[in-house]
């Protein structure tokens, strides 16, 4: 016998994780389409030649650094090998307390110097910069410890050029990236406020002493290869269909590119949230409205970041609970656009997806993960509401997780055999059992941190690249 108010609640769990899958699955097949487009598009000829022929724009590559040690050099190492006319490379050494500035020094034979730069975004002091004998275009930038924003608030201040690119301390970046990257820029002709490429996981790969990725295999950890599987569904299977409806708030801070002047104009990055990456992206996208001008953030399917993906529990839950932090801080800050037709989509769909599926998602998932299955072994609930509810979360999720994974492949085909492509496509439906409960529930931790306005990045523990 099904009890009503079970029953009635059941329905409306199944019929939200429902939406929420079918709006995914209508992003995968917009990425899909998209994707097509984005090829059909691409020209012969290395990137860097398309660029230099419509007179390239000089950008400035933003590193923050705190404890890199591990990872710093091969970092910059492959950031100062990139295939682009003028750009320079800015590392901010923010208060580390292990040997990043000491391995920095020695690897590229810095020296100080006394140069003035204009400081038109306050941050913690800056103590000493330095200039490199070997790389005429790197900076590094000794600072107290401030925080991730605060470093790049102070790359901002120290960076030459027009452009700038946010990149993170333990990733790797292909060499023809940037080009593809800034291409946005010129095609937009000052619409677009931020571009953001792909970020894929270094783990498994092999990496060379210059930071070039030589060899991509598939990591040993089955943990690192669910992630795999997530971040082709959080890039290429939703951010590229965000992107074409115009509703992307998020450029990843481990490689997105930006104006320098708006983002100076808007304050710089906030110190007043984790999420800064999102919260610079949502305040341009706000100006942007309130000036009359498109503001477009756009995702490009091709240019490839490499970076770390944590292989235990531990590491793993500290920072989804801290990507979950953030994104409420950033929806508290921008609440004011929440359901407001001044701005546009980002208003009225944009904003609301991200406080109705993102942020409160793991709230109904982990309820209905927990009473729908007592309710059914206690007979408050039929059957039929029973796979109702496990097909919209279960299968669904499948489905969206498979064609991500077949975007991946169809975009850039990197695994050296076939197997191992066949082994990501298992791990795409083994993701769903087991693995999305537990980010649900970290998540969800999340959720309760920033109820709590609990502070602090909760770093994850670098490895060797």
């Amino acid at each position: 016998m099904a009890y009503p108010v079970i029953e009635v609640y059941t329905w409306l769990v199944s019929l939200y994780v429902a939406a929420l899958n079918t709006i995914y699955a209508v992003l995968a097949v917009i990425s899909l389409v998209g994707l097509f487009l984005h090829l059909r598009r691409k020209v012969k000829g290395r990137p860097v030649e398309r660029v230099g022929a419509l007179f390239s724009l000089p950008v400035s590559l933003l590193v923050p650094a705190y404890n890199e040690e591990k990872t710093i050099v091969k970092a910059v190492r492959s950031f100062l090998q990139s295939d682009y006319p003028q750009y320079e490379v800015v590392v901010v050494n923010d208060g580390s307390t292990d040997g990043t500035l000491d391995v920095l020094i020695k690897e590229f034979a810095l020296y100080p110097i006394k140069r003035p730069f204009r400081k038109v975004i306050a941050t913690a002091p800056v103590r000493t910069l330095y200039y490199s004998r070997s790389y005429p275009n790197l900076v590094v930038v000794d600072k107290e410890n401030g925080g991730k924003a605060d470093a790049l608030n102070a790359a901002l201040n120290v960076a030459a050029y027009p452009y700038v690119c946010t990149l993170d301390a333990d990733s790797v970046l292909e060499r023809d990236a940037l080009a593809k990257v800034m291409e946005p820029f010129f095609e937009e002709r000052g619409r677009a406020v931020a571009v953001s490429g792909v970020v894929r996981l270094v783990n498994g790969t092999l990496v060379d002493e210059f930071g070039r990725v030589k060899e991509v295999h598939l990591p040993r950890s089955s943990l690192a290869r669910l992630q795999i599987v997530e971040y082709f569904r959080a890039f290429l299977g939703a951010r590229l269909g965000f992107s074409y409806l115009g509703s992307l708030l998020i450029a990843s801070g481990a490689f997105a590119a930006f104006a320098k002047e708006a983002v100076v104009q808007a304050g710089g990055f906030s110190t007043r949230t984790v999420g800064e990456d999102m919260e610079i992206v949502v305040r341009l996208k706000r100006l942007s409205y309130q000036a009359g001008r498109p503001g477009k953030v756009i995702f490009v399917p091709d240019p490839i970041v490499w970076t770390q993906a944590p292989e235990n529990l531990y590491d793993l839950s500290r920072q989804r609970r801290r990507w979950q932090r953030g994104l409420a801080e950033v929806i508290f800050l921008h609440r004011g656009c929440l359901f407001n037709p001044r701005y546009g989509v980002c208003g009225l769909f944009a904003l609301p997806y991200q406080l109705l599926f993102e942020l409160l998602g793991p709230v109904v998932e982990a309820m209905g993960y927990v009473v729908v299955p007592v309710a059914w072994l206690f007979g408050l609930i039929n059957t039929t509401g029973f796979w109702v509810f496990l097909w919209a979360e279960v299968f669904y999720g499948i489905f969206v997780s498979l064609l991500s994974v077949l975007y991946s492949e169809l975009s850039e085909k990197r695994y050296a055999t076939f197997l191992e492509f066949a082994v990501l496509v298992i791990y795409a439906v083994l993701e769903n059992f087991g693995y999305r409960q537990l980010t649900v529930v970290w998540r969800l931790q999340g959720l309760m941190d920033a109820l709590r306005r609990k502070r602090g990045w909760a770093k994850v523990e670098r490895q060797q690249i």
